[in-house]
């Protein structure tokens, strides 16, 4: 009598399930970044359409009220949207940041400020460079720029008094210089600039200020920036 033999086991082999495995992993590494990609995409496109949106509001309650909202809220209690639109990016309305309008009269004082200052260190410079003698003297006050007394005929290196454009006062900082007199003048504002690059060679060290206070219209003599400039270079 003949015993049944047994059929073979059905199944994978681990070698079988190895090959599964990493088709699986190929298929992933190529579907899933362009599935990212593509999403990231949809949510660009969103949040483009969200800005123009937010934009187009913001224009019309500027031309019907003459100025900007004091916040986003403003936009749906007035009307001009139904609501405020989220981010797709955070998933919120709650997070957008909001850029105050630039003041087109702040850019006007800016630029009266370094027009003003530069006339500030063109004078002390004058006054300096025309000392009698060879030991040079800075200014001990403003005054001294608009009437040199050293002189038998009074000499003038500003034409006026200067107020400052950004308070309205004719009250200046004063930068002391290390042998005594007035070297450079800036502004008492303590208000943030608007231009923050750009600037002459003269005025590089503005650059990046956070207050009109750090724009110091200084004058150094071309031997102190010679040095200055020697001792900020690396050292070999």
């Amino acid at each position: 009598m003949r015993l049944p033999t047994a059929s073979p086991r059905a199944g994978f082999t681990l070698v079988e399930l190895m090959v599964v495995l990493a088709v699986i992993a190929l298929l992933l590494s190529i579907v899933v970044p362009h599935y990212a990609g593509r999403v990231t995409r949809a949510e660009e496109a969103v949040l483009q359409e969200n800005l123009v949106l937010l934009r187009d509001a913001l224009d019309k309650h500027y031309a019907d009220a003459g100025r900007y909202p004091e916040s986003l809220d403003d936009l749906v209690t007035k009307r001009y949207l139904r609501t405020i639109p989220g981010d797709p990016i955070t998933q919120s309305s709650a997070t957008w940041i909001v850029v105050a309008p630039t003041d087109p009269q702040q850019r006007e004082q800016e630029q009266e400020l370094l027009f003003v200052g530069d006339q500030f260190r063109q004078a002390i410079a004058l006054y300096y460079q025309r000392t009698p003698g060879p030991a040079k003297q800075y200014p001990a006050k403003l005054e001294d720029l608009l009437q040199d007394k050293r002189y038998l005929n009074t000499q003038r290196y500003l034409r006026k008094p200067y107020a400052d454009p950004m308070t309205g006062k004719t009250e200046w900082g004063l930068v002391t210089a290390p042998g005594g007199g007035i070297m450079g003048v800036y502004s008492l504002s303590n208000a943030s600039p608007i231009k923050r690059g750009g600037f002459r060679q003269r005025d590089r060290t503005f650059e990046g200020a956070t207050t009109y206070q750090e724009w110091r219209f200084l004058y150094e003599p071309p031997l102190v920036q010679q040095i200055q400039k020697a001792a900020a270079k690396p050292a070999i």
